[in-house]
């Protein structure tokens, strides 16, 4: 139908919500990594699809996180 062509449906793995934040540290002083390689590289590829700037990708990231009712955050920029 035409107005289902506005609707976005995001599909989310298991196994990405796992791989979601970093579980492992750089070995060195100082903070270790909050996000892991897998959320960045979504956020990039969420990025370039919208068209979206860094601090406008994190709230959507973040409001279609938050409705889909998943604990996790968007990578802050």
């Amino acid at each position: 139908m035409l107005t289902q062509r506005g609707s976005i449906t995001f599909w989310v793995d298991e196994s990405a919500i796992e791989a979601w934040t970093c579980s492992k540290h750089h070995g060195k002083r100082g903070r270790g990594f909050q996000f892991s390689e897998v959320s960045i590289e979504t956020a990039f590829i969420v990025k370039r699809v919208f068209s979206l700037p860094f601090r406008l990708l994190q709230g959507f990231i973040d409001s279609i996180l938050f409705l889909m009712n998943f604990p996790l955050r968007s990578p802050n920029y």
